[in-house]
């Protein structure tokens, strides 16, 4: 969903992509599928469904609305988007502390690792909100949406995690998937 709704806009405002782009899109939706989805089976409850939907929804509509502003400004949007969501955060967690369901606030020592991450967060919507600006929207959301493979890869060069030969092949698929995009 993440990809497929920033296609469908992009066909729409920026007209086709190339055959050969929309081969390697294919190939990325196989991609994510595989390295996603391995351990797990293929199956999926009707609740992973719901949420996994509205997600993809919510993340690629965020891509459109993006790259929409980036035809008056670039960094300012992400600034705003950034803080909006560390607000809901802060309000989530306060509202924890008085539900009395147990507390959203993190534990002593994880504060470096939350910073840290919403950096990185930060400059991936950064880098993705130029490569939108400088190209196509579309092409962006795709290449975005590989982020499992790289995942998927560092589990496998650092923690020495086992890759199941679903996960070789998507990644294999992903190598496809950049080639046919990039040409």
């Amino acid at each position: 969903m993440t990809a497929l709704v920033p296609i469908g806009y992009a066909a729409i405002d920026q007209g086709l992509p190339s055959l050969t782009q929309f081969s390697g899109f294919v190939f990325v939706m196989v991609a994510v599928w595989l390295l996603s989805s391995a351990g797990a089976g293929f199956g999926m409850t009707w609740e992973e469904f719901r949420l996994s939907t509205m997600a993809g929804l919510g993340f690629g509509f965020f891509f459109i609305f993006i790259h929409l502003s980036n035809q008056v400004a670039v960094i300012w949007p992400l600034v705003g988007a950034r803080a909006a969501s560390v607000s809901l955060l802060l309000l989530l967690g306060l509202l924890s502390l008085r539900g009395g369901k147990g507390s959203m606030v993190p534990v002593e020592g994880q504060w470096k690792f939350i910073f840290f991450t919403g950096v990185l967060d930060a400059l991936g919507n950064a880098f993705f909100s130029m490569a939108a600006h400088l190209g196509r929207l579309d092409v962006s959301a795709v290449l975005g949406s590989l982020y499992p493979a790289a995942t998927v890869m560092l589990a496998w060069f650092f923690l020495k995690e086992r890759l199941r030969k679903q996960q070789w092949a998507g990644v294999g698929a992903a190598f496809v998937a950049l080639v046919l995009i990039s040409v």
